[in-house]
């Protein structure tokens, strides 16, 4: 860079020279708990601790990396810093999401597109907000080309849809429906309570957020991702360990 005549002979660092390095650790419930990468983050100023700095950063990594294979490369899964020990960082489940291809490859012409949400409780107080995208289909037999749903089969397909998904996620934890959702088992019996209201082409379990948390025991955050896994193991031969950034 050109300096003017003031800041002449001053040396410039690097924005990177402040930051500390820290290894993302995968939430102990998600296929088991390994490294997935780096982040930068500053380090101590003052009375403001570097791990402060950390503390609370949400991140998004693709499922498929998470797992080791392409199967459900278009899920994301969100992650939470919630203990920071030494350069490693300890995450929770924080919500899930998927491409925006994902639903852009069922959109066709002469059909409705269906949004739903709702906000569901589970057994262990975890309050999430799940959204639904459905598309409608022609009956057997129909000649006609279009196959729009009329406003009063949209409302009680999103009357019944939420009430499954509210009853469901009350006699489950937050783990087991997120598994649920990645696992796409809980798609066919949504789409089967959609279908006998009018016949759907796809239904996509698009994203979950969280709204809000019960409290989360760290010490035993830490103790499971220490503790080795079956498919922790497995994953790490797929998975190429990150190295740090120079």
């Amino acid at each position: 860079k050109q300096f003017n005549r003031k800041g002449k002979g001053k040396i410039e660092k690097h924005a990177f020279a402040k930051k500390v390095w820290y290894r993302l650790l995968s939430p102990p419930s998600f296929e088991g708990c390994h490294s997935i990468g780096w982040i930068p983050g500053n380090k101590t100023i003052g009375e403001k601790q570097a791990k402060d700095n950390v503390l609370g950063r949400v991140c998004e990594i693709s499922f498929a990396d998470l797992q080791g294979n392409n199967n459900k490369d278009f899920r994301k899964l969100k992650m939470q810093v919630e203990e920071v020990e030494g350069n490693s960082l300890y995450t929770s489940f924080h919500g899930l999401d998927c491409t925006k291809e994902t639903i852009c490859k069922v959109l066709k012409k002469r059909q409705s597109l269906v949004d739903i949400w709702v906000d569901v409780k589970t057994q262990d107080n975890f309050i999430l907000r799940v959204f639904v995208t459905l598309v409608t289909t022609r009956k057997n037999n129909q000649k006609n080309k279009n196959s729009y749903a009329q406003s009063s089969q949209i409302r009680l397909m999103r009357k019944k849809i939420s009430s499954s998904l509210t009853k469901k996620a009350r006699s489950m934890d937050h783990t087991t429906l997120a598994k649920e959702i990645l696992n796409e088992s809980i798609n066919t019996p949504l789409k089967n309570i959609a279908d006998k209201v009018y016949p759907t082409n796809a239904l996509i379990v698009r994203k979950v957020k969280v709204l809000k948390k019960s409290k989360i025991d760290v010490r035993s955050l830490v103790k499971d991702s220490k503790t080795p896994h079956a498919k922790t193991t497995a994953a790490k031969k797929q998975i190429k360990e990150v190295k740090r950034p120079a």
